[in-house]
């Protein structure tokens, strides 16, 4: 069996009617475009499967993929050995081995027509006859070899797909395409067009230059409804678009045009154009922004699947938070509502007594609304620490000497344990003080819970370099496993109706803006310990930031 006269023939898939010659010991398989034969199938792995040649056998093996590999539609998770015909499935995409296909030459592969009229062919461009200088691509054979790239046209994809693939958000992607579409092909004029889910219409989403851009629909609503890739040399020449005024008027020269092709589904197209006669786009240009719009497709798909998770994630959250204020603002509300009720009956019975058992209620109710709008002020926005100069030292003195008394009275004994040799470092005063003091109410209380305890502030160097950290380890009950994991969550809260759910949560959110840490570790029945890790400046915070 000759190496160079095997071929895997995808029959289904996004890159069906592609053709993969199979050259060396080793052929690997996957979505990556350093593979030797790229499929565009998102439940393709990165790195797939592998083809090894021993002698004249070969053998498929899967390496280590999440959906697996099939050979006959037997799932291949050891080595298997290949025999010509065999069919190998990856996702949705299925391939057939063979060292020749049935009745064609070593040298060529006829074309033949496939279900949906289109043209499938070898290892050269697949054409379709159109008049005027015009060449129609069908779904790209992502393969280099297969493509038939050039080196300089490899490098240039492989550098759009480091441009593209690790980009999340939608509007950067699409930015960040264009972008390198632009210093690949250096077009005149370059559209975006994704396809609006309301309507259905293909909308621009971003072009260069800004500006009415007029492009031919003929162009476009070929690419779309044949799910092929156009490259037109000479549109002047071309009768197809003698009506096509805004072109003509703009003197386009030569244009090519892809469809944004994932799960057989068009996301939309990329147009690109040239009115210069130095710039002619050849069929391996096309060939080029092919497999550019086919990677593209499925980083667009990623992007926009993770907005609409986003914006569902945003919506529960907000249904989470209206619901933890409306619990807090009701609990808050009926202890005003009776501190009231009892102040109204002590003035008209000039009870001066209720008046004066009435008034604390009514304060610590006032206080904790007052605290909740605080938190949720400073939990809605992101804040930039006010960094200055400061020993943590200092302000765990301070923060002692605040809850001595009440620890005092709880029972509970408030022990400080400091590092004699912690240097001076940066933060924001004002917001280290209250996410501490916040955390040491909580452990005073927890450690009242049980009628006494201990409570240790300590102060140390971090554990890496640039860093400080403050722990405060109580001998309360412990949170439960279960419910560690919610603990910095907003609006949740053990503490039942006393707390509203956001002090935790404003005080993980204060200790990331500083680039650090806040860190949790309870045993259930033995205690709690919270770590605060802090930079040891602001500069420090650059280099650590999250």
């Amino acid at each position: 069996m000759a190496s160079q006269n095997l071929k895997l023939h995808v029959i289904k898939g996004t890159n069906r009617g592609s053709v993969f010659a199979l050259r060396g010991e080793i052929i690997t398989i996957g979505r990556n475009p350093e593979n030797d034969v790229v499929i565009n199938d998102a439940a393709a792995s990165r790195f797939h499967a592998r083809i090894e040649r021993r002698g004249d056998q070969f053998f498929i093996l899967d390496l280590g993929s999440t959906h697996g590999t099939f050979v006959n539609e037997v799932r291949n998770n050891q080595e298997m050995m290949l025999s010509s015909g065999d069919h190998i499935r990856i996702g949705i995409s299925e391939m057939v081995f063979q060292s020749r296909w049935p009745g064609e030459s070593l040298e060529t592969i006829p074309l033949e027509r496939v279900d949906d009229g289109s043209l499938i062919g070898g290892e050269r461009p697949r054409s379709v006859d159109l008049p005027g200088d015009t060449v129609a691509f069908s779904l790209p054979a992502v393969s280099h070899s297969s493509a038939g790239l050039s080196e300089s046209h490899a490098e240039r994809l492989s550098r759009v797909a480091d441009a593209i693939q690790s980009v999340l958000d939608l509007d950067d992607l699409l930015a960040a395409l264009m972008s390198t579409i632009f210093e690949v092909f250096a077009p005149e004029r370059g559209i975006i067009f994704l396809r609006d889910e309301e309507s259905g219409a293909l909308l621009p989403r971003v072009q260069r230059p800004e500006g009415d851009i007029g492009v031919s629909q003929t162009i476009v609503d070929f690419a779309v409804e044949n799910r092929s890739s156009l490259l037109v040399s000479d549109v002047a020449g071309d009768e197809r678009f003698a009506d096509a005024e805004s072109v003509m008027a703009q003197s386009i020269r030569s244009a090519i045009c892809s469809p944004l092709v994932s799960k057989e589904r068009v996301l939309g197209v990329l147009y690109i154009d040239t009115q210069s006669h130095r710039i002619s786009y050849r069929s391996e240009d096309l060939a080029l922004l092919n497999l550019i719009a086919a990677n593209a497709a499925i980083a667009i798909e990623n992007a926009i699947l993770v907005r609409e998770k986003l914006e569902a994630e945003r919506l529960a959250a907000m249904g989470v938070a209206v619901a933890g204020i409306s619990h807090c603002a009701k609990n808050i509300l009926a202890g005003i509502m009776g501190g009231a009720s009892l102040i109204d009956m002590g003035l008209d019975t000039e009870n001066w007594g209720m008046v004066r058992e009435a008034w604390p209620i009514l304060k610590r109710s006032n206080q904790r609304i007052t605290a909740l709008v605080q938190d949720m002020l400073s939990y809605s926005k992101r804040r930039e620490p006010s960094w200055e100069q400061g020993n943590l030292n200092d302000l765990l003195r301070d923060i002692h000497a605040n809850q001595a008394a009440r620890a005092q009275e709880a029972g509970v004994e408030l022990a400080l344990e400091l590092d004699g040799s912690l240097p001076a470092s940066e933060f924001d005063h004002t917001g280290i003080h209250d996410t501490l003091l916040n955390i040491v109410g909580n452990a005073v209380e927890a450690c009242a819970e049980l009628s006494g305890g201990r409570v240790t502030l300590r102060s140390e160097i971090g554990p890496a370099e640039g860093q400080l950290c403050v722990s405060i380890s109580d001998s309360g009950p412990g949170i439960p496993a279960a419910l560690t994991q919610r603990i910095f969550e907003p609006f949740f809260s053990t503490k039942g109706s006393k707390g509203t759910g956001l002090g935790l949560a404003v005080a993980h959110k204060t200790v990331r803006e500083h680039g650090g840490d806040l860190t949790l570790e309870s045993t259930e029945g033995e205690g709690t310990t919270f770590r605060v890790i802090l930079p040891l400046s602001a500069d420090h915070a650059d280099k650590t930031a999250h």
